[in-house]
């Protein structure tokens, strides 16, 4: 843009130069199109200049009458700003015939008249195109007048444009759409001039461009092309037809795929990722649930019997049970087997149609009398015993005192007992019991039994070196490991072999009760004016977690000194791993990792193969965009819902909250022994994780006695507390990103800015989208649970990536 601009005055005599039309960092410029409007100035017409947009006025005229437009004939101002986003306006031309645009963004455009006179005609835009602003050989242009020329309904015509997709597939069976731009950028030609430029959009993939001339200005017939942009992996092919043209899009599939299988599983949809390995694109492409297969125990319901079924799914273990209740006898019409008399009783009996049992009845006589038969009703385990009286008629007495009790079930045996999925440390299982008096079933829950850890290993503390106590459960052989700081050295007191003298020094040694270790040192001589010569040196070498130094000592009084300048940085744990064991859908595996320099031991924990999670969460929904990260890390325990059946997504994450999801990621490490100079750690359910990080350098506090546990943890704080126990634990964290690409990474903090360069470079942290279209870091802004799960479940997949 020019600096300046050169402006004639309404006289079209005096020029004037206007300086101020660029902002700079003294001043605010103040120039806009609008003062030049002359006196039908808007109101407050004068603005200080935006540098990324500006107002677009014209008065619009009649080339072939030389009259300005008449009010009310509407103007579309179609194009894209400096971004390449689709920008559309529309203004209608006032009395004066002036049309204007306000804060139209800086871009290429096309205007077209969009609106129809009565009599079915309409105006054409004599050289449509421009640019805004509107710059020639770097100067500043004010174009004042826009011409246009009427045509009559049978000089005008419109033009169809579809899209067309082809060949999408990135293997057979498999489509692929996710490089689809969402509109596809065309304009329309005649010879040297711009008549329309427009997107299609893949929602609506067609659009009519109307009204446009059949004839330029000299009465020649246009004949129109149509020059579609480049769309990257898309070869373009633009076809005419007979309502306008057909753009076909086919896809090349120029990609070097790489595939991984998430397999699904009963309920949960899995998903092949295809990974290009030259340009790094990810395309997801979602695999159907695969459905319960489920095997039927039980027995089917009878006439009499309740029936009883119970459903294990072979794949996944799910269960349910359904109780059938039975159905009753489907009796046929009663039959008469012999008709009654005056003297003689009659019989006609009924069967069901499907068990067959039979029933009689007497048809009784005028003479019939009771002839009772005993019958003995024994007792089963849900209904108690009786002796009854029946006779053929029906009529029934029970024997006074006959009754006796029902058996109850008898589940003894073991034939009465069936282990449907067992139970283990940490999963329940399913044990299905069979009457074996009545062969009724029924299934139990069997809570699991919880770990029985043994100590395998004891490597007692001494006075330099940590030690550690190794379990082991004995039924599953999961590990846990509880760590003891070293003791450091009990002293006994100085001991003097040499008396100081006033020309020499003296020399004394003290003796550590534990280990016996000795140490020596001088005891300065009394003589005055002696003048240190440093001609003794050591070198300590550098540790695991202890920078190295060489200190000088002066032979004579054994004062010594340590060189600043000959620090060696610590060299930093030398991790290689020492064992393993593997995850399965129910239980997470193990790694364990040995220094190879001071042999410190270090346990990370495996995330889950992926299994079946039943989501407990009312306020997370399968549509959520959050609901794969909040189910990998609740299915990994990594993180638990506020309540039972809450998760809060929206609810800001606490520093608290984060050291303890970070603690349960490696296994919860034991933090016995282990302590904090935080005063306000209350013995709580974060205490061990503060304390384990702490001891590791992975969090420090906000004070040198205070760790807030309470406050709320900012972006950038947490990309650093992941950053440092990558440090801690040997990953590779030296491969960044520049963050100068977002629109606030200048705002991210100095002691962030290598942790969110590394962060947004290992795609831990990405950009936030906001509503003006620009991506921002948001480094000091606070994490909510659903954000704070989908950078923790990135987080895992780079660390064991």
């Amino acid at each position: 843009m020019p600096d300046r601009i050169e402006v004639e005055s309404r006289g079209n005599s005096d020029v004037y130069l206007v300086d101020d039309y660029r902002a700079n960092a003294s001043r605010n410029g103040l120039f806009s199109t609008y003062d030049y409007l002359g006196e039908n100035v808007p109101t407050g017409a004068t603005t200080k200049l935006n540098t990324a947009q500006d107002v677009v006025w014209f008065y619009v005229t009649d080339k072939t009458t030389g009259q300005r437009l008449d009010a009310g004939q509407t103007f579309a101002l179609r194009g894209t700003d400096e971004d390449g986003k689709v920008q559309t306006f529309s203004a209608t031309t006032d009395a004066y015939g002036l049309i204007a645009f306000p804060r139209v963004p800086f871009g290429n455009y096309v205007l077209t008249c969009t609106s129809t006179r009565a009599d079915g005609s309409a105006y054409t835009v004599i050289d449509p195109s421009f640019q805004v602003p509107m710059v020639k050989n770097g100067n500043l242009e004010l174009r004042r007048e826009l011409q246009v020329r009427p045509l009559q309904p049978e000089d005008m015509r419109d033009i169809t444009v579809t899209l067309n997709w082809t060949n999408e597939f990135i293997e057979p069976g498999v489509p692929y759409t996710g490089e689809r731009p969402a509109n596809v950028y065309l304009e329309l030609v005649s010879g040297a001039a711009i008549y329309a430029r427009t997107y299609l959009r893949n929602s609506e993939p067609s659009i009519t461009l109307e009204r446009l001339p059949r004839t330029d200005e000299a009465g020649n017939t246009l004949t129109y092309a149509l020059f579609p942009g480049e769309v990257s992996h898309y070869e373009t092919t633009v076809l005419p037809t007979e309502t306008g043209f057909q753009v076909t899009l086919r896809f090349l599939n120029d990609h070097e795929w790489n595939t991984t299988i998430v397999e699904p599983d009963c309920e949960n949809s899995g998903e092949k990722i295809y990974t290009c390995a030259d340009c790094g694109e990810v395309y997801h492409y979602t695999l159907a649930a695969l459905g319960h297969d489920y095997a039927v125990s039980g027995y089917d319901a009878t006439c009499t019997k309740d029936g009883y079924h119970l459903y294990v799914c072979k794949r996944c273990g799910k269960y349910y049970a359904e109780t059938i209740p039975a159905a009753g006898h489907t009796w046929g019409d009663w039959i008469t087997d012999q008709n009654s008399t005056d003297t003689e009783d009659g019989l006609m009996h009924r069967e069901c149609s499907v068990c067959g049992e039979r029933e009689e009845r007497v048809i009784a006589s005028p003479a019939h009398r009771h002839t009772y038969r005993t019958n003995v009703v024994a007792a089963t385990c849900t209904e108690g015993g009786y002796t009854e009286m029946v006779c053929l008629c029906g009529d029934t007495i029970i024997v006074e005192g006959s009754r006796t009790p029902a058996l109850g079930h008898d589940y003894t045996g073991n034939s009465a007992t069936r282990t449907v999925i067992p139970n283990s440390c940490t999963e329940e299982g399913l044990v299905e019991y069979t009457c074996t008096r009545c062969g009724q079933m029924h299934a139990e829950v069997v809570p699991a039994h919880g770990h029985n850890y043994g100590v395998v290993e004891i490597r007692e503390a001494d006075c330099t070196h940590a030690g550690y106590t190794l379990y082991e459960c004995s039924y599953c052989g999961d590990q846990r490991t509880e760590r003891a700081p070293a003791l450091g050295h009990s002293w006994g007191d100085w001991i003097i072999d040499r008396p100081a003298t006033s020309s020499t020094p003296g020399s004394q040694h003290r003796v550590c009760e534990r280990c016996g270790q000795e140490e020596i040192a001088s005891i300065p001589g009394t003589q005055q004016g002696h003048v240190h010569h440093y001609d003794r040196s050591e070198t300590v070498d550098p540790t695991c977690t202890e920078e190295g130094y060489t200190r000088y000592i002066c032979p004579d009084d054994g004062v010594s000194f340590i060189d600043p300048d000959s620090a060696v940085a610590a060299l930093g744990h030398d991790w290689v791993e020492d064992w393993r064991t593997e995850s399965t859908a129910r239980t997470r595996g193990v790694v364990c990792y040995k220094c190879t320099r001071c042999g410190e031991l270090r346990y990370e924990a495996l995330p889950k193969k992926s299994g079946d999670w039943r989501n407990p969460f009312w306020d997370v929904s399968s549509s959520d965009w959050f609901y794969d990260s909040v189910r990998y890390v609740a299915y990994n325990d990594y993180m638990k819902g506020t309540s039972a059946s809450r998760f809060d997504p929206n609810t800001p994450m606490t520093r608290a909250m984060l050291v303890t999801v970070l603690y349960r990621m490696v296994g919860e490490p034991g933090a016995a022994g282990l302590s904090a100079p935080f005063v306000d750690l209350a013995d709580d359910w974060y205490r061990s994780a503060v304390l384990w990080a702490y001891d590791t350098g992975v969090v420090k506090g906000t004070s040198d006695t205070t760790f807030s546990p309470d406050m709320l943890i900012t972006r950038e704080q947490m990309v650093t507390i992941f950053h440092r126990y990558a440090e801690y634990a040997g990953y590779d964290v030296s491969a960044i990103s520049s963050i100068m690409g977002f629109a606030d990474g200048p705002e991210v903090s100095s002691w962030a800015r290598v942790p969110m360069a590394w962060a947004v470079r290992a795609k831990i942290v990405n950009g936030v989208l906001a509503e003006d279209g620009v991506t921002y870091l948001q480094p000091a802004g606070t994490a909510t649970r659903a954000q704070a799960a989908a950078i923790i479940q990135r987080f895992d997949a780079w660390r064991l990536g």
